[in-house]
């Protein structure tokens, strides 16, 4: 399916199913209704272009997966999956739904086509993109993630932001300090990997 970096495939190179997602736009929505089934199709997309669909169903309190699945160069293999979904109350009322997943029975979010059958990241050993980059580069992001937040413009060429209107001085103080360390950091372990500072 994709996605390998550097000897592991990412979560971001493989298809998903967010269980929010397909909530909001009403895949669930005969979930409770006894002998109801609610039927629909998930379309994913890559550059614009279709690259793979699914069928999807309600059934007897559970989602099922109906879609074709080949390995390498073998011939097309008809799947079917069925999904256990747990609901479970929100804090201002209301219920959302959860994923069991097939392998491990960890209550999650996502399910990942690391292989023939959906099932949770750590079932196929999935990684973040972010997680494969070095470690300089994720303490710039985090810097550079504060800039955003209070307004600014990523980087160090730019002075850090003011502080904006209603934040209290003693959030706009720590987002600073928190700033200065990844930023200190990250230029240090720059330095460390190119071999100007010793480690």
């Amino acid at each position: 399916m994709g996605g390998y970096r550097g000897g592991k495939q990412t979560v971001e190179g493989v298809k998903c199913l967010d269980v929010n997602w397909l909530n909001r736009n009403g895949y669930f929505k005969t979930y409770f209704t006894p002998g109801k089934s609610a039927l629909g199709t998930v379309r994913w997309t890559y550059n614009g272009n279709p690259s793979g669909d699914i069928r999807t169903r309600t059934e007897e309190g559970r989602f099922i997966l109906e879609y074709k699945y080949r390995q390498g160069g073998e011939d097309w293999e008809e799947v079917t999956q069925g999904i256990s979904l747990i609901w479970t109350s929100c804090n201002y009322g209301g219920q959302r739904p959860w994923f069991t997943c097939s392998n491990c029975g960890r209550k999650v979010g996502k399910l990942y086509a690391g292989s023939k059958y959906f099932l949770c990241r750590h079932c196929y050993n999935l990684v973040y993109q972010s997680q494969r980059e070095p470690l300089h580069y994720r303490l710039m992001n985090k810097a550079h993630n504060i800039q955003k937040k209070l307004g600014g413009h990523p980087g160090s060429a730019y002075s850090f932001p003011e502080k904006p209107k209603g934040m209290h001085w003693k959030t706009y103080n720590r987002l600073y300090k928190e700033y200065e360390f990844y930023d200190n950091a990250s230029w240090i372990g720059a330095g460390i990997k190119m071999g100007i500072i010793e480690p």
